[in-house]
């Protein structure tokens, strides 16, 4: 007949899947202190390890280490769990939510009373407190897979759902048939929920090191398309998500709009004011289009001193004005900021039309372009005919004329 693995066997059991839980989270953590939450991931499989220790050894050690602080520790590990969910998701730690809890827990534990010394109160008390945090780790880890669509996070979310039910169960059983004479002994259905517990907890901490090695590969996704100057997206960036939203623009028949930005004179910037004074040039450009721009707009840095910007949901006369607006707000910033120099924007914008690819758009506005420096610089030119402009410079472009701050062509 098989041998029946009895609690104390399991718990400790536990201790060992923890420490070495525990011990993984920690050399990560002092590897990668940037990463969010392993570091209370460490302390929580730390803690975890004393508290199941201390109840384990039940019976070999005093009664007020085993039961109040073993109890006491093992919550607050699941506290400090939760705290690194929050932490992962850059979110506010309400430290005095979880202190306050465990405070209580400990002392009701440790103050004799009818609930300290009967085994079954004090399962249920813990096994509520236990469910509870681990249900606010599974809404926190839901949070995470919503926004992020991150598998690991749902992974996460559905162990720590389980070990939340495991405890209430070990709670339903406790009320239904009381804690036993040998709760430490072979006790096979306690037997069976800590058994359960085990791998779930194990699993749980697998798919939280795989959250963080997701948002490490999105980061260094991100980095590869993004400019590292300007902080805005790179060539390589704006075409990937540009592509996207070109293709969706023509399915769904809704309007967009492709400009490019130059810096105008920007070879004379770095002469007066050395490569210094053109790399501030630029990042203020990106500092200002990011606040004139809306969220769902893209901008990126699409050569040395040129921009591309995408915008979506608007027509001709609203892209001009929020190029018009780019311009005048770039040259009141900047006047006086190089001596000898009064660095302003020209902008080319062209207008998505049926069967028109992201290239052919990008030539309509470059053509845009070429037709506002032309004009003088320090203003807009917009493309009106694309299909009398074909996708190249003309080879005399007209002379513009002036509409308020905009340049534009009939």
């Amino acid at each position: 007949m098989p041998m029946l693995l009895d609690a104390r066997t399991l718990y400790l059991e536990m201790f060992a899947t923890c420490v070495v839980l525990g011990v993984a989270e920690l050399v990560f953590y002092l590897r990668r202190p940037q990463s969010h939450g392993v570091g209370w991931w460490a302390l929580a499989n730390l803690g975890a390890a004393l508290g199941t220790l201390l109840i384990g050894l039940r019976g070999y050690v005093p009664a007020i280490w085993s039961i109040a602080v073993g109890n006491a520790v093992a919550v607050a590990a699941v506290a400090a769990a939760w705290f690194g969910m929050l932490a992962y998701d850059r979110r506010r730690l309400p430290r005095w939510a979880a202190v306050l809890p465990v405070l209580a827990l400990f002392a009701a534990l440790a103050i004799p009373s009818p609930l300290s010394a009967d085994l079954a109160s004090r399962i249920v008390v813990v096994g509520l407190a236990l469910a509870g945090f681990e249900l606010l780790i599974a809404a926190a880890a839901v949070r995470i897979a919503r926004r992020d669509g991150s598998i690991a996070a749902w992974i996460c979310t559905v162990l720590m759902v389980l070990c939340a039910l495991v405890n209430l169960a070990r709670v339903v059983v406790v009320l239904r048939y009381g804690a036993g004479d040998d709760y430490m002994g072979r006790n096979a259905l306690h037997s069976l929920l800590l058994f359960v517990l085990i791998p779930a907890y194990a699993g749980w901490n697998m798919s939280l090191m795989m959250m963080s090695m997701e948002r490490t590969q999105r980061s260094l996704a991100r980095a590869a398309r993004t400019d590292a100057m300007t902080g805005v997206l790179n060539r390589e960036g704006f075409r990937e998500q540009a592509e996207a939203r070109v293709r969706d623009a023509l399915q769904a028949g809704r309007p967009l709009v492709m400009a490019l930005v130059d810096l105008d004179h920007f070879k004379l910037i770095n002469d007066r004011g050395g490569h210094a004074a053109g790399d501030a040039a630029l990042c203020r450009f990106a500092q200002i289009a990011a606040v004139q721009l809306r969220g769902r707009d893209l901008l990126g840095r699409y050569g040395g001193d040129e921009f591309a910007m995408l915008l979506e949901d608007i027509d001709a006369a609203q892209a001009e004005r929020i190029a018009a607006r780019l311009c005048q707000r770039f040259s009141e910033a900047m006047r006086g900021v190089v001596d000898g120099a009064s660095p302003t924007l020209s902008i080319g914008v062209a207008v998505l039309e049926p069967d028109l690819t992201l290239d052919t758009l990008i030539g309509f506005a470059d053509v845009a372009l070429y037709r506002a420096k032309a004009g003088g610089r320090n203003g807009v030119a917009l493309v009106r005919d694309l299909q009398a402009l074909g996708a190249t410079v003309p080879p005399e472009s007209p002379a513009p004329r002036r509409d308020g701050e905009a340049l534009l062509f009939d």
